[in-house]
């Protein structure tokens, strides 16, 4: 199906500055958006809401557009495909209203997206399930969004013995300790409150879990420890993502007001959140510990003279010659 899209400045009301259409748009309306946009036509707010045109990257992007078109410049590289299979899930159970996004990766590589139509969200569990028994998925690392339609996909799952993770994203944020190096040196897009180095993942800076993963996907994407496919509509979502502060957190943007500014549901970039928070992970090694320092009253002269002596052993007795 063709989408077109129509700017508000040529609707009716605006062209002919009557009220051809009452109840539609009007100046004062496109003036009130344009003021809050502080004047600018090329605020991201007023091009979606005034003309119709969804930005490459937000204002406030959770999500830079470079790094999704530097995490495509990685997609053939093998290192990124090193480890096991895993998958994220954002099911559907309508053929009109809605679509499934199943996004597939190997170690560190997202290799593929695929959106469909999914009319029923329980036949969408036995798939997955066929789908890992085939290719020896760890359900473990399968996340499905568990809210609304999703809980049957997840409950079909868990009833044919395969307990995927349960992807919710009102829940609280969860404290989990980082298994890879996810901090590099501090830029100046660094959280400064963030330090480097293997450390907890932050929890109490998040809204809820769901602000968690976003902000996850953001630094993996930021620091180059993800691959991505050339997709263009994956990378339209991810950049569409905005956040602002609430109760001294980091809220994202309401999906509603996002599904209003794509016209579709954001299941591509939900399923690559999926993925991203439950792909294994690999392990950094631990640094040596240092070496201990020798006793203040240990004669380090007088041992290394009895090791270079030679030891006669007779039997089971040992005699040194003096």
């Amino acid at each position: 199906m063709r989408e077109i899209r129509i700017s508000a400045w040529d609707h009716p009301n605006i062209v002919t500055g009557v009220d051809v259409i009452p109840g539609a748009v009007s100046p004062k309306s496109v003036a009130e958006r344009l003021e809050d946009a502080l004047g600018d036509t090329a605020d991201p707010m007023f091009m979606a809401q005034v003309r119709g045109i969804a930005p490459e990257q937000a204002a406030e992007a959770v999500i830079k557009r470079e790094w999704c078109e530097a995490a495509a410049a990685r997609y053939n590289d093998p290192a990124f495909r090193v480890g096991p299979l895993s998958l994220g899930v954002d099911p559907s159970n309508s053929e009109t209203s809605g679509r499934a996004a199943i996004a597939r990766g190997q170690g560190a590589c997202l290799t593929e997206v695929e959106r469909r139509v999914c009319a029923d969200a329980l036949e969408l569990g036995k798939e997955i399930y066929a789908e890992c028994m085939e290719y020896k998925i760890d359900p473990q690392h399968v996340g499905v969004d568990s809210i609304g339609y999703g809980s049957s996909t997840v409950n079909k799952c868990r009833e044919l013995g395969f307990y995927v993770r349960a992807m919710n994203g009102s829940t609280r944020p969860e404290v989990r300790i980082d298994e890879a190096l996810r901090y590099g040196p501090l830029t100046a897009d660094s959280d400064p409150n963030e330090p480097p180095g293997p450390v907890v993942l932050p929890s109490d800076t998040y809204y809820h879990a769901r602000d968690q993963w976003f902000f996850r996907l953001r630094e993996d994407l930021r620091l180059g420890l993800i691959a991505l496919p050339n997709d263009p509509e994956l990378f339209e979502e991810l950049c569409i993502w905005t956040w602002m502060p609430k109760n001294g957190k980091k809220k994202v943007l309401e999906k509603e007001i996002v599904i209003k500014k794509l016209r579709r549901s954001p299941d591509k970039s939900d399923s690559t959140m999926y993925w991203n928070w439950v792909r294994p992970r690999r392990g950094v090694p631990r640094p040596e510990a240092p070496a201990a320092r020798p006793n203040a009253h240990f004669d380090e002269h007088f041992d290394k003279m009895m090791a270079e002596r030679s030891v006669e052993t007779v039997g089971a007795v040992s005699r040194r010659p003096f």
